[in-house]
């Protein structure tokens, strides 16, 4: 709430000290570029908050490497394919992290069919010493919640 306090303070010393510049403007010919810088900085006060917000948002959005579509030989099949991997492996491991269960490694493997869909053959999960015991339960596991077969392996 404090920090709410503080952006409504700024915004208004702000809006105070740009009516205040208005007003001692005299009718020149740069009134209306004045007045335009002017509200350029009040504009700027107001959406200051959301500078750290923006980085926070586009980190969280998911994009696909578009400059390898000039690469000789570039294969969007396969971007799509490596990129649906890194997302299936996030889910596979927060899916196992719920339960307790933290894998040293997870690996998918994907296939492209000729009609152009990508199959999910199966996950890899590479368990430690201490959770080899639970490998039938991280099997079920990722069968039951995800629809994966899953392969364990001791690491």
């Amino acid at each position: 709430m404090d920090g709410i306090n503080t952006w409504a303070l700024g915004v208004s010393c702000c809006a105070v000290m740009t009516g205040i510049a208005d007003l001692l403007m005299s009718d020149t010919g740069l009134e209306k570029i004045v007045r335009f810088v002017l509200g350029g900085v009040l504009l700027c006060a107001v959406l200051l908050p959301l500078k750290d917000l923006v980085p926070e948002l586009m980190s969280q959005t998911p994009v696909l490497d578009i400059r390898a579509a000039e690469e000789p030989g570039f294969n969007m099949d396969e971007l799509e394919k490596d990129y649906l991997i890194s997302e299936l492996k996030e889910l596979v491991l927060d899916t196992l992290k719920k339960s307790g269960i933290t894998p040293e490694e997870v690996r998918v493997n994907m296939d492209i069919a000729e009609d152009r869909r990508i199959n999910i053959i199966t996950a890899e999960v590479v368990l430690n010493r201490e959770d080899a015991k639970r490998s039938w339960e991280v099997s079920s596991l990722l069968k039951d919640s995800l629809g994966i077969e899953c392969r364990t392996v001791i690491g």
